[in-house]
């Protein structure tokens, strides 16, 4: 009777059968899988000798050293915090200025995607990713070991930022270790099958899918990334698979370790790094907050904030959006001349240097100025005054179909691949 064999583990021949008599070898180095050296009659190898890791021992100290590090990284953000609510939540400045990422900012700022799944919102965020950290780290870590559960970590954390900066819209700002620990569970699914025979795999694999399925389901206005989530889930899938190639039956940790080590110190030193770069940057956006308009005065109500422009361009000159507002306020009264001059003195206003005033606004006042002077027969200037504004990559379609307008009638001037009214 052949002997016979089980998915995910080698298994020992039938009692009685006994393999014939084979010239001898050299024998196999220690450790590493023998069946190459033998004959298709022979046996595979017993399963005495499939290495199954132990994860009911061993201490997760890199789990807890992660959330260690993001709790002391979390009690900076709050003591340098600009403004924080009864419940700890930090302002959108708070967070530019102390490292979260967006695809805005990323344009000039790559650094952004290290620093950006160091940072959380709040008292509740952090709260969360620990505890999700502990249950899947408490796992994973003493399944692969402390250097292939760094990297795995770090790759999850760079995957969750990709995904949110190509997907996410461009003005989103994004932060959080989410990413990172959406990773964990994808890896920690795909590696839970190297070993079948594994008592707990079941379970675990239970406990693996109910935990994080629902992060990956979005719910309407609740804030979740959850882009984030499943491109650092993508990317732990990705992660396991490639552990499951390194790692022979007949050992205990997958192979490479001292690689996988190594590779997330230079990750670890390249968030240093990044770090470094947030805190020479904070004093100028530490300095801006006098300049700009602070978050809690806006609103994305436009007729709320047009009757409060007054006010706005009286207490914050240099921001371009108080002279936004104060434009609209005039367009809602039928008064273009004093809307033309509020449009072109948020234009002239200095550059931000802290991306506290989202990118688009100024191309946007280009473009509004643009469509008054073609409405007052002004055609030169407005060509002068949109400029720079027909190749900025605008996503609202009022402002698509302007440049599209402005192309069609010599205001901006035609790209290769340009689309004109009519193919619309």
């Amino acid at each position: 009777m052949e002997p016979t064999a089980r998915f995910g583990r080698r298994t020992a021949p039938q009692s009685g059968w006994r393999p014939e008599p084979a010239a001898p070898v050299d024998a196999p180095q220690a450790g590493r899988r023998v069946t190459h050296w033998l004959k298709p009659h022979e046996p595979p190898t017993p399963v005495s000798e499939v290495v199954a890791p132990d994860v009911s021992k061993g201490f997760p100290l890199l789990t807890f050293g992660i959330i260690v590090l993001l709790a002391v990284i979390f009690w900076q953000q709050l003591a340098h915090a600009f403004l924080i609510d009864r419940h700890l939540n930090m302002s959108v400045a708070t967070l530019l200025a102390e490292g979260a990422d967006g695809r805005d900012l990323a344009r000039d700022q790559g650094w952004r995607v290290l620093t950006a799944p160091l940072l959380h919102a709040g008292l509740g965020h952090i709260v969360g990713n620990c505890v999700s950290l502990v249950f899947i780290g408490w796992y994973l870590e003493r399944l692969i070991g402390h250097a292939w559960f760094a990297i795995v970590y770090f790759v999850c954390g760079l995957g969750g930022e990709v995904a949110s900066l190509l997907l996410m819209p461009p003005d989103i700002v994004a932060i959080g270790a989410s990413g990172a620990i959406m990773g964990l569970f994808g890896a920690a699914f795909v590696c839970s099958f190297h070993v079948e025979a594994h008592a707990g795999r079941g379970r675990a694999q239970w406990r693996i899918m109910r935990w994080s399925l629902p992060s990956l389901i979005p719910t309407q206005g609740d804030g979740t990334n959850y882009i984030a989530h499943a491109g650092g889930a993508t990317a732990g899938v990705l992660m396991g698979f490639l552990i499951l190639t390194v790692w022979p039956e007949t050992q205990a940790r997958p192979r490479f370790g001292r690689a996988a080590g190594g590779l997330a110190l230079a990750g670890l030193a390249a968030s240093a790094l990044a770090l470094c770069l947030v805190a020479a940057k904070y004093p100028t956006y530490q300095a801006a907050t006098a300049r700009f308009i602070p978050a809690s005065q806006l609103s994305d109500d436009e007729p709320t904030m047009a009757a409060r422009s007054g006010d706005l361009v009286d207490r914050y000159p240099q921001d371009p959006r108080s002279h936004y507002y104060r434009a609209v306020y005039w367009l809602r009264l039928r008064q273009l001349d004093p809307a033309i001059n509020e449009l072109k003195a948020g234009i002239d206003t200095p550059p931000d240097q802290t991306d506290t005033v989202p990118p688009s606004v100024q191309p946007t006042m280009r473009v509004l100025l643009g469509m008054l002077l073609v409405a007052t027969h002004r055609q030169d200037q407005a060509r002068d005054a949109v400029g720079v504004a027909c190749d900025y990559p605008f996503d609202a379609p009022r402002m698509v179909a302007a440049i599209r307008e402005f192309r069609d009638t010599g205001v901006c001037p035609w790209t290769p691949g340009a689309p004109s009214q009519a193919s619309s």
